[in-house]
């Protein structure tokens, strides 16, 4: 698939793994859009061609909708985001949950946008808010208990909001079954469906769910940011109007309705909460008379009598919900994703017996075929990681999930021993675009105790992802492993006092360090070392160290430059790299492609410099490097190591050339403060610093 997409094809040496943050845009969507904003652009009012053009686009982009969603019963609401669409539902439907009182049933294992809206109207109003929580169990696995949601449910449950999938766990939920189970228990509760996380991995079918409300933002499925609401039609009668006071009631144009807005009470709502008992507000009874829901609205319009089948008019419900209208220019990528499926029918040689003139034709049927083939192919990412986990090679990081249902190819990463924001930094520099954080679903870290400065690493992959990729980023990961080796440290003398002047130099032209309180400057590169003499400076890397580690300049994201790709072929550091490379493998077995290099000048002055403010500390990785390059008018900077306990085995003041070398799982080190030797003179300490990436 990756030749539909422009981004692929140009940043052929990335791997895009945050593509459940949004996706990335095909061909046929770039295309839709110029083509509606060149020749489209108007609107949709009035009878001129443009106008007329345009009218007909956005009634295709409805129908395009409606075969995605297999939409038969209900109406679809445009907005900009699933959250924007959700607080005009919420809003909405204010009243109606005021008059119903009762409770509602709300996840924390899923993204806040269709939380936080009916949260705050329930406490507004005292409604009882249940919360539907995963249960967890050991190693990061959570249960997802379809039974304790249903045990919740009442006679007084008036609304209940679901996540198809959780952003967080990856988990597909049976919709149509707890949707079921709800409505047997209680026929009138509302059911809310968040659909956004599902939406490019699998069919959706709101029909045959048999929700109210189903929501979904097609730029996480390879369009523009634009979202749509589906309603339940009979939902739409416990809406109030969001909108302009005279979309109380839009009708046809051809009916008879006067619309003499001085006679319009502004503030009257679709129905009035003080006449209605709750049973007359839900429409679930199919006899329920409509025609009175809308009597305080149209009390004031001349001929509303006159209608003697109130079933018939078509009122355009969406007005009520689509505040300022919707942006038509990112709606029409919608027209480009049909498009787009249609190529992808094409490239698995869809059958369509419906052909006209030789073109598929786009229906639900090849809707059903095109994402069952995603599905299908996006299955062997979650295989793939499966066996990961499960492989006795991974000792590190868990995903967080329920592994007793289905997922989408997105894993939630919880590392053992390493900080999730360092790994983020050095996999987006390595080409793997991947991201940590919460991702709005703080709640779940909150009950589950995570720490949320760290948060999980998220890799979230799509049908235009390869095997390879994937094959690649797990051969990545398993990059970050602690190794236990007996190795303590040891000393390379070598090149003492023999360091190339050209290399010893650099350290003139190195930016100042603005993270300390004295002064001191500061380079820092990831570099590739597969090839000792061939070695390249990756990406344009921040440096992050968490507080565990560091208590001064700890969980701090710092922005230093990249080292001068000058010093990359130069013999003395390429000796200095190769000595660490090799003390790696050969007493902790560990073969290092990559590394990180700190290039640091610490000036002294009349009174001691403290060189590590940190103390006595480990840097987190499995090994470490020291090198001192420069000694200039200074005295002190002894390096110290100490075992586990913290007790001193061994001191050493590091000379131009000398490299110490040290296990960092097992010992700690730090360094003793510098003086200045002549007073009057300019005095500095210029080190390298290696580290393994893990």
């Amino acid at each position: 698939m990756k030749k539909f997409f422009p981004a692929l094809n140009k940043y052929k040496n990335f791997i895009f793994c945050d593509n459940a943050g949004g996706s990335q845009i095909p061909d046929q969507v770039v295309k839709s859009f110029n083509k509606f904003v060149t020749f489209n652009y108007g609107q949709p009012v009035g009878n001129s061609i443009i106008s007329n053009t345009m009218k007909n686009e956005l009634a295709n982009i409805r129908n395009i909708t409606d075969t995605i969603l297999n939409n038969k019963r209900g109406s679809i609401i445009y907005g900009g985001s699933c959250t924007q669409l959700t607080y005009n539902l919420a809003n909405s439907m204010e009243k109606f949950l005021k008059i119903k009182k009762g409770n509602i049933i709300l996840t924390n294992f899923s993204h806040e946008a269709c939380i936080t809206p009916f949260e705050r109207i329930a406490h507004k109003h005292n409604i009882d808010v249940k919360w539907w929580s995963t249960k967890s169990c050991k190693d990061n696995n959570y249960k997802i208990d379809y039974n304790e949601i249903i045990n919740m449910v009442d006679n007084n449950t008036s609304f209940v909001v679901l996540p198809h999938v959780s952003n967080i766990l990856g988990n597909i939920l049976d919709i149509k079954y707890i949707t079921q189970e709800i409505k047997k228990k209680n026929i009138d509760t509302k059911v809310l469906v968040d659909g956004v996380a599902y939406m490019p991995h699998g069919i959706i079918d709101v029909d045959y769910y048999n929700v109210d409300y189903y929501i979904v933002s097609f730029y996480k499925f390879c369009g523009l940011r634009i979202s749509a609401l589906y309603s339940l039609d009979t939902s739409l009668y416990n809406i109030t109007n969001q909108n302009h006071y005279f979309f109380n009631l839009s009708a046809n144009r051809d009916t008879n309705i006067d619309y003499n807005t001085s006679s319009v009470d502004i503030n009257k709502e679709i129905w009035s909460g003080d006449d209605l008992s709750p049973q007359d507000i839900w429409p679930s009874n199919p006899n329920t008379n409509k025609k009175s829901l809308y009597t305080d609205v149209v009390d004031n319009f001349d001929n509303f009598d006159n209608f003697d089948n109130f079933d018939n008019i078509n009122y355009d419900f969406s007005k009520k919900l689509e505040l300022g209208g919707y942006n038509y220019e990112c709606a029409s990528s919608i027209i480009g994703l049909k498009d787009y499926l249609l190529s992808v029918a094409k490239f698995f040689n869809y059958n369509d017996s419906n052909k006209i003139n030789n073109e598929i034709k786009f229906d639900r049927q090849l809707v059903i075929f095109v994402m069952k083939k995603i599905y299908d192919y996006e299955k062997i990412f979650s295989n793939m990681f499966k066996n990961t986990i499960n492989s006795t090679e991974n000792k590190e990081f868990e995903i967080i999930e329920c592994n007793e249902t289905e997922k989408i190819p997105l894993f939630s990463l919880k590392f053992k021993n390493y900080n999730e924001n360092n790994i983020n930094l050095i996999l987006n520099n390595m080409g793997l675009l991947t991201s940590n954080g919460t991702f709005y679903c703080n709640r779940f870290f909150d009950i589950n105790k995570l720490d949320k400065t760290r948060g999980i690493l998220r890799i979230s992959l799509m049908h235009y992802n390869t095997f390879d990729e994937c094959a690649k980023i797990i051969d990545i990961l398993k990059l970050f492993n602690k190794v236990d080796s007996k190795f303590d440290f040891s000393l390379d003398s070598k090149l003492k006092n023999n360091v190339c002047n050209e290399l010893q130099i650099s350290f003139n032209d190195l930016k100042i360090d603005n993270y300390y309180e004295n002064k001191r400057s500061r380079a820092y590169s990831l570099l590739c070392v597969k090839d000792i003499n061939n070695i390249s400076i990756v990406g344009d890397i921040g440096f992050y160290q968490s507080s565990n580690y560091n208590n001064y300049n700890g969980d701090i994201l710092r922005d230093y430059p990249n080292i001068s790709e000058n010093i990359l072929d130069n013999i003395s550091l390429k000796y200095m790299i190769k000595t660490f490379k090799e003390t790696a493998f050969k007493n902790m077995k560990i073969n290092i492609d990559y590394l990180q290099v700190h290039q640091i000048r610490v000036y002294a002055n009349s009174k001691n410099v403290n060189l590590v403010p940190e103390g006595i500390h480990r840097d987190g990785y499995n090994i470490i490097g020291m090198v001192c390059i420069n000694r200039n008018n200074i005295k002190g900077a002894t390096s110290n190591v100490y075992d586990k306990n913290k007790n001193k085995i061994y001191s050493i003041e590091l000379q131009s050339g000398e490299i110490l070398i040290l296990n960092d799982n097992k010992l700690f080190h730090d360094v003793t403060c510098i003086d200045l030797d002549d007073n009057n003179l300019e005095g500095y300490r210029d080190v390298f610093v290696f580290t393994s990436i893990c």
